[in-house]
């Protein structure tokens, strides 16, 4: 059986399409965020900052301009 962080993965991975289709960029920026987290927490950095340029992208499209930084420039502020 996958471990929690797999199977949320997938969820967020499945919402992502559907928000896509939709061209919904605020919560495609936040479901971005989200995968980054259990990127990042599951050990997975390479994957995490491929994924934190995507959020960012998403973010400056829909709006979201204190997303233009790069996420993990914001850890610890």
């Amino acid at each position: 059986m996958p471990d929690d962080s797999e199977a949320t993965l997938r969820k967020a991975h499945a919402q992502v399409a559907t928000l896509e289709q939709e061209r919904a960029r605020s919560e495609l920026a936040t479901a971005w965020r989200l995968i980054l987290v259990i990127l990042a927490m599951s050990g997975r950095h390479h994957e995490a900052g491929e994924t934190a340029e995507l959020s960012i992208a998403h973010a400056l499209i829909g709006g979201q301009v204190r997303e233009q930084r790069h996420p993990l420039e914001r850890i610890g502020q």
